[in-house]
């Protein structure tokens, strides 16, 4: 069945001016990492992992400063990677439009259309932080901005920020996997959005 998505790929310098041509819907996510070329202090940590709504982030120019990285949505995903020189290798998947810098890979945008397409959440890191707790009141955190919520698992030695208020124990990620049914593996995927722990699967069934 023809889905009309395609996959780019490219090299782009300007990496803010292609997010604004993707026109990302305004429920958009945004997750980027940092990764210094030099020694950093330990306060500094909590702001090298950054997940948030694309519209909280505020000027696009500082996507720029993330060494890797990716904006999705339920229609589409842009991902990027930081080159050493500067410019931004980058691989757009959702419906066909003309990128500036991109080219279409031809032959995986014929085969999207005959993968079987399949939704999987998959559990992220921490369980919710209670703010009313005794325990965070200790921390000196300041409060989760709203629409988030603060997670927290000792696998981590700081607290992950989620842009998810639902209340919600556990958090996870919606990905859509396009599988080769002839050898029954992934052989593309992409980012659609978080959900809680207790919405119903049946609802995200293809």
């Amino acid at each position: 069945m023809e889905t009309g998505e395609i996959l780019s790929t490219g090299s782009v310098t300007h990496l803010a001016g292609l997010i604004e041509a993707c026109n990302f819907p305004n429920d958009a996510l945004f997750l980027a990492e940092q990764l210094p070329q030099y020694v950093i202090e330990h306060e500094q940590r909590q702001g090298l992992l950054l997940f948030a709504r694309l519209a909280d982030i505020g000027d696009l120019k500082n996507a720029e400063s993330y060494t890797s990285g990716r904006i999705f949505s339920e229609t589409c995903e842009l991902r990027w990677e930081k080159e050493s020189n500067g410019d931004y290798q980058v691989v757009y998947f959702g419906p066909e439009r003309e990128l500036a810098g991109l080219s279409k890979n031809v032959q995986e945008s014929q085969n999207i259309g005959s993968y079987k397409q399949e939704y999987r959440d998959y559990y992220l890191f921490g369980e919710r932080l209670d703010l009313k707790s005794r325990q965070f009141a200790t921390m000196k955190v300041n409060p989760a901005p709203e629409r988030y919520d603060y997670y927290a698992t000792t696998r981590i030695p700081r607290l992950l920020l989620y842009p998810i208020d639902s209340g919600a124990r556990q958090v996870q990620l919606r990905v859509l996997e396009y599988v080769d049914e002839n050898t029954g593996r992934v052989r593309l995927f992409r980012f659609q959005k978080l959900v809680d722990e207790d919405e119903k699967r049946g609802e995200a069934k293809a």
